[in-house]
């Protein structure tokens, strides 16, 4: 019989408030005006032109705290007062309201701009990154089926990278960032949400799933799985590259947080944009 997947589209929620620190020298340097976003210029994977994007987010990526593993950070357009604009959106910053960047074509900076024009109808993804500010040793490839037998690609096996400092920081974030969520198991590099989500509960062993690409719809276009907006034993939040099981309580899901903890929370109390 095959089981059910439920599809979520998580609204993104924003803070106003720019960080006074270490986001200061966000206004791009090197002025290259554009006309249009189209004007961008993407290269082997990475933003070469405007110089001044390119210089934002190398500054946003390096700005978090050393000897971490999170992703360069995402970049959108967005409409608002007729105009395009650029939007740099950093999932998991050491500066916790450095989340999002918003310019105009030009370069100079938006400091505060209204809420609503932060929706899933006025975000247009041009970058999603896939290389890391540190890159780590992806470790062994692992040989993952789904219930149908189709080889789930980009799945390794990683060993544990995190000191007992770093699990207990990574688990104070968790807590106490997101107070309605419950710690369930410490953090670690060992699996990721993915694989918690579709094969560790289904008897596995700790992998990590996805390690540049997010490999698990292949579960539901094999078959595996059907899609549903009803009851489901499983979640894939489709903006926002990130797994979950569900639970008997509704609406409220457990999953790994990247090479953060295992957190059991409700539906949309996750970190944004997190590298899951």
């Amino acid at each position: 019989m095959k089981k059910v997947l439920y599809y979520l589209i998580i609204m993104l929620a924003f803070t106003l408030n720019a960080c006074d620190n270490e986001m200061d020298n966000m206004q791009g340097g090197d002025k290259e005006i554009l006309t249009s976003s189209s004007e961008i210029v993407i290269k082997d994977g990475k933003i070469t032109y405007p110089k001044w994007l390119v210089n934002v987010v190398d500054s946003v990526a390096h700005s978090h705290v050393k000897g971490t593993d999170y992703p360069y950070p995402w970049v959108f357009t967005i409409q608002g007062d007729g105009k395009e604009h650029i939007l740099v959106l950093d999932g998991v910053n050491s500066c916790a309201s450095c989340g999002q960047l918003l310019f105009l074509l030009s370069g100079e900076r938006i400091e505060k701009f209204p809420n609503e024009w932060i929706t899933m109808e006025n975000l247009n993804m041009i970058w999603e990154p896939n290389l890391n500010v540190e890159t780590k040793a992806q470790g062994a490839a692992a040989t993952v089926y789904t219930p149908n037998g189709t080889l789930v690609n980009d799945t390794y096996y990683r060993s544990e990278e995190l000191s007992a400092s770093q699990k207990a920081s990574h688990d104070q974030y968790c807590t106490t960032t997101y107070s309605q969520a419950t710690l369930i198991s410490s953090s670690t590099t060992t699996y990721n949400c993915h694989a918690y989500a579709w094969y560790m509960t289904e008897g596995g062993s700790a992998v990590w799933m996805g390690w540049t690409i997010n490999p698990t719809n292949v579960y539901w276009l094999d078959g595996s799985y059907i899609s549903t907006t009803g009851a489901a034993t499983k979640v894939s939040y489709l903006s926002d590259n990130h797994s979950a099981v569900t639970t008997s309580t509704p609406n409220i899901f457990i999953s790994k947080w990247g090479e953060y903890a295992l957190m059991r929370h409700p539906k949309a109390h996750v970190p944004l944009m997190h590298q899951a």
